[in-house]
This record gives C-alpha cells, structure tokens and sequence, in this order.
C-alpha cells in the first residue's frame, strides 16, 4: 500500500513563517531541520522552503542526506546532526566520500569526541579547510563531551584553526524533549569553583540553565585561540519561545540559532492530507 501526502502550500507556508518569525522575536535565528523522509515531505524540497523562509543553514540527520540536501539548493551551510566519525568503516567511507563533494565546503561537521577533532583536522588543509561546531554534553546524554573534552578537542583544532584549515562555527547542545528534572551544569561547577566567582542567578527551566551554564563557558574555552570563525554561536535544540527569550537575556553577546523541524514542518496539521492507494484524504 502506498500512501500520498497533499500539502496545502498556502496554509503550511503561512505556518512556516509564523514560526520563523516568532523565533526571530526572541533574538534567536532559525535553524531548519531536514531528515529522514524530509517529514514526509522530502528533505530536497524542505531545502527550497528552507531557503524561502531566508534560512541560511540547514540541519540533517546524518551524512548519507547531505548530498541530496547541497545538491537540490547550493546557497545553503548544511549541518550535520550525527558526529564525523572514522572509526567506523562504512560510515568513514559515507564521509570520506561527502569530503570529495565539489560543495563539501558547505558542510558543517559536529565533533562530539576529541578523537573525531584530530581525525578531521588531519584531512582538513588551507585548500579544502572543514567546518566544524562542537558538540557539548547535556542531560540527554545521547553524544557530546564533557567540558574537558571540549577544552581537548579545542587544543586538537587550535593549530588548523589558526592557518584557516578548520573553521570553528559554534558550540553544539542537543537538549532532551521532556524538561529534565536536574539540569546538567558541569560547566556551572567550572565557572565557580573558587569563592571569587558568585554563581549566576539564571531565570527559566532546566534546560535554560544547561544552555547558560555552556555559553557562560564556551568563551573562556576560546579565549586563547586565533582565528575562530563565528565560534560564539550557540546551536541548540528542543527550546521553546520562551525559553529562547531566556537564554537571549542572560547570553546577550552570544548568537543563538535554534534547530527546529517537527515544529516547522508538522506544526500546522490541517495542511497535510494523507490518502493510502485506495482511501479517503484525511489530515496528517
């Protein structure tokens, strides 16, 4: 049985732009997400509506839906949500290959191990520099490393940092759906480990205090490097507005860009009418 999605393209764009322009009110920018099946849609043409709302970066699930994603719109920066990895052969082989792509240029690589930071540097040069955000630990504990692995990871990049063979774009978080219960501060206990440096009394939810407690962080790990890129932005998921505005306030230096997908795509229901090869059309 094979099933047909019908997209009302007036309401689910009207949809689209009102989210893009809500998290443009907090202070944010939006980050699109395209993975998978594209949410039904196809990852290709959330690419185009992702360059209509003015984005001008596009998260992907993983490395084998990027090439689809540069090719179908070549004005797009396209993250990759799964960390680079070479320990792996197939996987290795799938980014050994993206890295041979006339538009690899266009990739941004998340690290999540210090490891995966000297893997990359070592096939990165001047001429064919790669782009790279770091992946923090949070209270998902899915990937990310711990605030010493971040600061390793920053001293196995920093040499091709500063001959431009790398480019640091920012500071990853991947926040669980449900709002934990304790937040994961590590970063917090870093900042106030001596009696000179009062804790931050920071407004919001769990996850507002994870993000702050990184971005409070995430400056001092660069301070001594040469040649960042926009190395302060902060990438994150799973923050609602208001959480957003939160963050905003307590890190007003910092440029924060927020991936959203199931949000953007989805939020709007009665856009997309779904029919199997022998039924009715009935909302998503």
């Amino acid at each position: 049985m094979s099933f047909v999605i019908t997209i009302d393209t007036d309401r689910w764009r009207a949809h689209q732009d009102t989210v893009r322009d809500a998290i443009a009110a907090t202070g944010a920018t939006l980050v699109p997400v395209a993975k998978g099946n594209g949410y039904g849609v196809g990852n290709a043409r959330l690419a185009l509506e992702a360059s209509r709302l003015g984005a001008d970066s596009l998260a992907v699930g993983t490395v084998y839906e990027v090439a689809e994603v540069l090719e179908a719109q070549p004005e797009l920066s396209v993250l990759v949500l799964e960390p680079f990895t070479l320990r792996e052969r197939v996987t290795a082989e799938a980014w050994l290959a993206l890295a041979a792509h006339p538009d690899a240029r266009r990739v941004i690589h998340t690290i999540a191990s210090p490891e995966a930071a000297a893997d990359l540097a070592a096939m990165a040069t001047v001429e064919s520099p790669r782009r790279v955000v770091l992946e923090g630990l949070t209270s998902m504990r899915r990937f990310g490393m711990t605030e010493d692995q971040v600061a390793a990871a920053i001293t196995a990049l920093a040499a091709h940092l500063a001959s431009g063979a790398v480019q640091l774009e920012g500071l990853a978080l991947h926040l669980p759906i449900a709002t934990p219960e304790e937040p994961r501060i590590g970063s917090m206990a870093m900042l106030t480990n001596d009696d000179s440096s009062p804790t931050p009394v920071i407004v919001g939810s769990a996850r507002v205090h994870e993000v702050v407690a990184w971005g409070l962080l995430w400056p001092t790990l660069l301070a001594n490097l040469a040649g960042p890129a926009d190395a302060g932005s902060l990438w994150l998921s799973h923050l609602d507005d208001t959480e957003a505005q939160q963050v905003r306030a307590a890190l007003p230096d910092q440029d924060v860009r927020l991936r959203v997908g199931t949000r953007l795509w989805l939020g709007e229901r009665s856009a997309l009418l779904v029919a199997a090869s022998a039924g009715e059309l009935t909302p998503l």
